[in-house]
């Protein structure tokens, strides 16, 4: 069974490209600064469907991971959230 990913999400213009999620914090929000979504260590495409492989005796394990990620050269402390939709086609 061949197994697909879409992450939908907003980028930040400063860092297109990058698999940066916009920081949607509504209160005391930080500045500068996003969620980088990685796959294997390499930076997630938002918005586009990729092939991650084959499942077998029906399991399969997603290595995903997040960080922080400076948008600008300057940070200010605050809040940070993102939060985003994960599709996963079987």
């Amino acid at each position: 069974m061949t197994i697909s990913l879409r992450v939908d999400g907003a980028e930040p213009l400063t860092a297109r490209g990058h698999g940066v999620l916009r920081n949607d914090a509504t209160d005391d929000r930080a500045q500068g600064i996003g969620v980088q979504l990685l796959y294997h260590r390499q930076p997630v495409v938002l918005n586009h469907e990729m092939t991650l492989g084959s499942a077998s005796a029906g399991r399969f394990t997603l290595p995903l991971t997040a960080r922080y990620y400076q948008t600008r050269s300057r940070i200010t402390a605050g809040q940070v959230s993102a939060r985003r939709d994960l599709y996963l086609a079987l």
